[in-house]
Protein backbone atom coordinates (compact mmCIF):
# COMPACT_ATOMS: atom_id res chain seq x y z
CA UNK A 1 0.00 0.00 0.00
CA UNK A 2 1.72 3.43 -0.52
CA UNK A 3 2.64 5.46 1.60
CA UNK A 4 0.51 8.04 2.67
CA UNK A 5 2.29 11.32 2.28
CA UNK A 6 2.68 10.35 -1.29
CA UNK A 7 -0.93 11.71 -1.52
CA UNK A 8 -0.93 14.83 1.33
CA UNK A 9 2.43 16.50 0.41
CA UNK A 10 5.94 15.84 2.31
CA UNK A 11 5.07 18.52 4.86
CA UNK A 12 2.31 16.84 6.82
CA UNK A 13 4.08 13.40 6.38
CA UNK A 14 6.94 14.05 8.31
CA UNK A 15 5.27 16.13 10.48
CA UNK A 16 3.32 12.73 11.39
CA UNK A 17 6.40 10.91 11.45
CA UNK A 18 7.49 12.63 14.12
CA UNK A 19 4.35 12.09 16.12
CA UNK A 20 3.68 8.59 15.95
CA UNK A 21 7.28 7.00 15.52
CA UNK A 22 9.65 9.44 17.21
CA UNK A 23 10.49 9.62 20.67
CA UNK A 24 9.25 13.30 22.22
CA UNK A 25 11.72 16.02 21.15
CA UNK A 26 14.32 17.34 22.74
CA UNK A 27 14.83 20.76 24.89
CA UNK A 28 14.64 23.67 22.11
CA UNK A 29 18.85 24.13 22.55
CA UNK A 30 19.00 20.79 21.18
CA UNK A 31 16.81 20.71 18.36
CA UNK A 32 17.93 19.60 15.31
CA UNK A 33 16.93 20.89 11.56
CA UNK A 34 13.92 18.61 9.90
CA UNK A 35 12.99 18.70 6.52
CA UNK A 36 9.23 19.41 7.40
CA UNK A 37 8.72 22.34 4.81
CA UNK A 38 10.49 24.51 2.32
CA UNK A 39 13.30 26.34 4.20
CA UNK A 40 14.15 29.53 3.31
CA UNK A 41 17.73 28.88 2.61
CA UNK A 42 20.47 25.66 3.76
CA UNK A 43 21.49 28.27 6.19
CA UNK A 44 17.75 28.30 8.00
CA UNK A 45 16.24 25.01 8.05
CA UNK A 46 12.60 24.50 9.77
CA UNK A 47 12.68 23.14 13.63
CA UNK A 48 9.91 21.54 14.79
CA UNK A 49 8.70 21.40 18.34
CA UNK A 50 5.98 19.64 20.35
CA UNK A 51 3.38 20.19 23.32
CA UNK A 52 0.29 20.88 25.00
CA UNK A 53 -0.95 24.58 25.02
CA UNK A 54 -1.27 25.95 28.23
CA UNK A 55 -2.23 29.67 27.68
CA UNK A 56 -3.77 31.50 24.41
CA UNK A 57 -2.94 34.66 23.76
CA UNK A 58 -3.37 37.19 20.61
CA UNK A 59 -0.83 35.74 17.79
CA UNK A 60 0.73 33.44 20.26
CA UNK A 61 0.19 30.54 22.38
CA UNK A 62 2.73 28.92 25.29
CA UNK A 63 2.76 25.23 25.46
CA UNK A 64 4.36 22.80 27.84
CA UNK A 65 7.07 20.60 25.91
CA UNK A 66 7.10 16.98 26.97
CA UNK A 67 10.39 18.50 28.93
CA UNK A 68 8.10 20.18 31.49
CA UNK A 69 9.68 23.28 29.61
CA UNK A 70 7.05 26.42 28.64
CA UNK A 71 7.95 27.90 25.26
CA UNK A 72 6.38 30.73 23.82
CA UNK A 73 5.32 30.13 19.65
CA UNK A 74 4.41 33.48 17.78
CA UNK A 75 2.19 32.68 15.14
CA UNK A 76 2.09 35.06 12.30
CA UNK A 77 -0.44 35.68 9.75
CA UNK A 78 1.53 34.08 7.28
CA UNK A 79 2.03 30.73 9.17
CA UNK A 80 0.02 27.39 7.58
CA UNK A 81 -2.12 26.23 9.75
CA UNK A 82 -2.97 22.21 8.65
CA UNK A 83 -1.47 23.07 5.69
CA UNK A 84 -3.70 25.56 4.77
CA UNK A 85 -6.99 22.93 4.85
CA UNK A 86 -9.56 25.98 6.02
CA UNK A 87 -12.38 23.57 7.36
CA UNK A 88 -10.12 22.03 9.58
CA UNK A 89 -8.06 24.93 10.53
CA UNK A 90 -10.36 27.01 11.27
CA UNK A 91 -11.48 25.03 14.64
CA UNK A 92 -10.18 27.30 17.63
CA UNK A 93 -7.01 26.34 19.63
CA UNK A 94 -8.17 25.50 23.17
CA UNK A 95 -6.05 25.48 26.05
CA UNK A 96 -5.31 21.20 26.40
CA UNK A 97 -4.66 20.90 22.32
CA UNK A 98 -2.22 19.18 21.30
CA UNK A 99 0.06 20.79 19.18
CA UNK A 100 2.89 20.26 16.64
CA UNK A 101 4.85 23.26 14.85
CA UNK A 102 7.58 24.05 12.51
CA UNK A 103 9.79 27.15 12.03
CA UNK A 104 12.72 28.58 13.68
CA UNK A 105 13.76 30.42 16.69
CA UNK A 106 14.16 34.19 17.43
CA UNK A 107 17.50 35.00 17.58
CA UNK A 108 17.07 35.53 21.56
CA UNK A 109 15.78 31.56 21.94
CA UNK A 110 12.57 32.84 23.83
CA UNK A 111 9.94 32.90 21.41
CA UNK A 112 9.49 30.03 18.57
CA UNK A 113 7.76 31.52 15.35
CA UNK A 114 5.32 29.11 14.04
CA UNK A 115 5.93 28.45 9.51
CA UNK A 116 3.49 25.50 9.77
CA UNK A 117 1.14 24.53 12.51
CA UNK A 118 -0.80 20.92 13.50
CA UNK A 119 -3.36 20.92 16.44
CA UNK A 120 -4.38 17.44 17.82
CA UNK A 121 -3.23 15.44 14.91
CA UNK A 122 -3.71 11.67 14.82
CA UNK A 123 -2.66 8.98 12.00
CA UNK A 124 -4.41 5.92 12.68
CA UNK A 125 -4.22 2.63 10.70
CA UNK A 126 -6.25 -0.61 10.75
CA UNK A 127 -9.52 -2.11 10.29
CA UNK A 128 -12.67 -0.35 9.40
CA UNK A 129 -15.65 -0.98 11.60
CA UNK A 130 -19.20 -0.43 12.51
CA UNK A 131 -19.64 1.50 9.17
CA UNK A 132 -22.26 4.10 9.72
CA UNK A 133 -23.51 5.34 5.95
CA UNK A 134 -26.49 7.55 7.44
CA UNK A 135 -24.56 9.54 9.83
CA UNK A 136 -21.09 9.17 8.14
CA UNK A 137 -18.62 7.43 10.52
CA UNK A 138 -17.22 3.98 11.13
CA UNK A 139 -14.83 2.64 13.48
CA UNK A 140 -11.44 1.88 13.28
CA UNK A 141 -9.47 -0.28 15.04
CA UNK A 142 -5.37 0.55 15.16
CA UNK A 143 -3.28 -1.78 16.78
CA UNK A 144 -1.30 0.46 18.81
CA UNK A 145 -3.90 3.46 19.27
CA UNK A 146 -6.85 1.16 19.74
CA UNK A 147 -10.50 1.63 18.37
CA UNK A 148 -11.00 5.10 17.73
CA UNK A 149 -14.66 6.73 16.44
CA UNK A 150 -13.71 8.45 13.04
CA UNK A 151 -16.31 11.16 11.46
CA UNK A 152 -16.50 11.57 7.80
CA UNK A 153 -16.67 15.51 6.42
CA UNK A 154 -18.39 16.49 3.08
CA UNK A 155 -14.64 17.78 2.38
CA UNK A 156 -12.84 14.64 3.92
CA UNK A 157 -10.53 13.51 0.78
CA UNK A 158 -11.11 10.37 -0.01
CA UNK A 159 -7.87 8.46 -1.72
CA UNK A 160 -8.91 5.13 -3.70
CA UNK A 161 -5.46 3.31 -4.37
CA UNK A 162 -6.53 0.95 -6.65
CA UNK A 163 -8.41 3.12 -9.17
CA UNK A 164 -6.13 5.82 -8.23
CA UNK A 165 -8.39 8.00 -7.73
CA UNK A 166 -9.30 10.91 -5.31
CA UNK A 167 -11.12 13.63 -4.35
CA UNK A 168 -13.88 15.07 -1.39
CA UNK A 169 -16.02 12.34 0.22
CA UNK A 170 -19.07 14.94 -0.87
CA UNK A 171 -17.71 14.10 -4.57
CA UNK A 172 -17.03 10.55 -4.69
CA UNK A 173 -19.67 9.26 -1.98
CA UNK A 174 -17.76 6.19 -1.09
CA UNK A 175 -16.80 5.08 2.67
CA UNK A 176 -14.79 1.97 3.64
CA UNK A 177 -16.63 -1.52 3.66
CA UNK A 178 -16.52 -3.31 6.77
CA UNK A 179 -13.53 -5.05 7.51
CA UNK A 180 -11.20 -3.19 5.11
CA UNK A 181 -8.00 -1.62 5.84
CA UNK A 182 -7.91 1.92 6.03
CA UNK A 183 -5.37 4.65 6.89
CA UNK A 184 -6.62 7.99 8.16
CA UNK A 185 -5.17 11.33 9.13
CA UNK A 186 -7.50 13.62 11.34
CA UNK A 187 -8.28 15.95 14.32
CA UNK A 188 -8.74 14.68 17.84
CA UNK A 189 -11.74 16.50 18.99
CA UNK A 190 -12.89 17.22 22.48
CA UNK A 191 -14.87 13.95 22.85
CA UNK A 192 -12.63 11.88 21.59
CA UNK A 193 -13.79 11.32 18.09
CA UNK A 194 -11.51 11.75 14.73
CA UNK A 195 -12.53 14.45 12.56
CA UNK A 196 -11.20 12.99 9.43
CA UNK A 197 -9.50 15.23 6.93
CA UNK A 198 -7.96 12.08 4.78
CA UNK A 199 -9.37 8.41 4.47
CA UNK A 200 -6.84 6.11 2.33
CA UNK A 201 -8.94 3.46 1.25
CA UNK A 202 -7.34 0.45 -1.08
Amino acid sequence: MPEFSTFIGLSIGMVLTMVSCSPAPPPPEMQTPTSVSNPTSEDHPDFSIAGKVQEIESGEIIILSPENQNIRLRIPDQSRIWDGIGWVAEIPIEIGDDVVATGDWEENKLVFVVRNLYINIVYLRGTADEVDKENLRFTLDDPRQGKNAVIVNALTEVYLTNDNRQGAFQDLQILPKEGEYVEVIGRKLKDGTILSVNITIP
